[in-house]
């Protein structure tokens, strides 16, 4: 199995454009269309925001833990690590009018619904005080 070995960043968004340039290094060894790559790092930028933003306290600084895993012919999986507030994106279901326009929307949730869309799977669990959000994208 191919592993671009874990890194860590700090939860801030000056970290955003490193962590996804990494990503995107990782994935340049995987049978994945530049499209799915694309695909891929929207979604983990979704996540990664959200772990920017709501995660950790103003005032406590954290950290995000990215690995990326695959083999030929396989699945492809990205885990994001964060040791920020409990929270299962996956049980937090938006109430969100699609046909509406954006004006009339409420600001947020769209997120996890965009990140489920973009990928085949989303796990969650939490586990040792960390929140870890894996994503997977099948051949």
């Amino acid at each position: 199995m191919a592993t671009c070995d874990h890194v860590t960043f700090v939860a801030k968004l000056t970290s955003l454009h490193p962590a996804l340039e990494w990503v995107r290094s990782c994935l340049a060894g995987s049978e994945l269309s530049n499209t799915e790559i694309g695909r891929i790092e929207l979604a983990v930028e979704e996540v990664l925001v959200n772990i920017i933003s709501y995660a950790y306290m103003k005032e406590e600084e954290g950290n995000i833990t990215l690995e990326c895993h695959f083999q030929l012919g396989q699945s492809v999986k990205i885990t994001v690590k964060d040791w920020g507030c409990p929270f299962n994106p996956l049980e937090y279901t938006p109430i969100v009018n699609l046909s509406s326009t954006l004006e009339d929307r409420k600001e947020g949730g769209m997120g996890i619904v965009f990140i489920k869309r973009l990928m085949d799977r989303v796990e969650y669990t939490r586990s040792d005080g960390a929140n870890i959000l894996t994503l997977i994208k099948d051949p």
